[in-house]
């Protein structure tokens, strides 16, 4: 099973004063087979936001559209129905358990 490995970091933030919150850019990376090579930033509020993996989650499912479809058949060859409908019904969330699907997001 090939493993997809994808991290991000966190490249500006700036605090807004007069709501509270903060705005912030992450910058989001391919791992895999142990190159580096940068697939794209996200710029994103906290005031009503997913998430920051969830925000970069979304730059990969972008960059990278196969990704749901590999999540899709190893869920389904693992006879993980959990997980077959988080990624069937994806809502651009990322969710931890695409580990076992051998799909990883870290945070540098």
């Amino acid at each position: 099973m090939k493993k997809y490995v994808f991290a991000y970091v966190e490249t500006k933030r700036t605090v807004r004063r007069t709501y509270g919150g903060s705005n912030y850019t992450l910058t989001v990376y391919d791992l895999t087979g142990g190159k580096v090579e940068r697939i794209g930033t996200v710029d994103a509020c906290t005031a009503g936001h997913k998430g920051e993996s969830s925000e970069a989650w979304g730059v990969v499912l972008q960059k990278r559209p196969i990704i749901l479809a590999v999540l899709a058949n190893r869920a389904k060859k693992q006879g993980n129905a959990y997980l077959l409908r988080q990624v069937t019904e994806n809502k651009g969330y990322h969710m931890w358990q695409y580990k076992e699907l051998g799909v990883e997001l870290h945070a540098l």
